[in-house]
C-alpha cells in the first residue's frame, strides 16, 4: 500500500480504521447542499403599501384596510417593539395580486 506525503495523520487513521478503500469511495461521494429556504419578505405595514402602490398605482388599498386584516386574524403579523410586520407574499396572495 502506498501512501503519500500530503496525507493528514487523521487521514492515516481513519484508513487503518475503515481501509483505504472504503475511505476513498466515502470521500468522493458528492454531497448534495440542502435546498435553501425561500426568504420571507417581512415588511411593516405602510412599506407594503408602498410596494402594492407601485405594483398597481390605481390601488384602493390602505393602512386602514390591512390593519383591520390583522386585527380580524385574516392576515398574520409579528409585532418587533412598535412596528407591526408582515409577510408581503401572504399580502400579495390575499389581494391575488401577482408576487414580484
Amino acid at each position: 500500500m502506498k501512501f503519500t506525503n500530503n496525507c493528514t495523520p487523521e487521514y492515516l487513521l481513519l484508513a487503518a480504521i475503515f481501509g483505504v478503500h472504503a475511505l476513498t469511495q466515502t470521500i468522493s461521494q458528492k454531497i448534495q447542499p440542502a435546498s435553501p429556504k425561500p426568504v420571507v419578505r417581512m415588511r411593516g405595514i405602510r412599506d407594503a403599501i408602498v410596494i402594492l402602490k407601485q405594483a398597481d398605482s390605481d390601488t384602493a388599498i390602505t393602512y386602514g384596510i390591512v390593519r383591520k386584516l390583522i386585527d380580524s386574524k385574516k392576515l398574520s403579523s409579528i409585532q418587533a417593539g412598535r412596528k407591526i410586520l408582515i409577510n408581503l407574499d401572504e399580502l400579495l396572495a390575499y389581494f391575488n395580486m401577482e408576487a414580484r
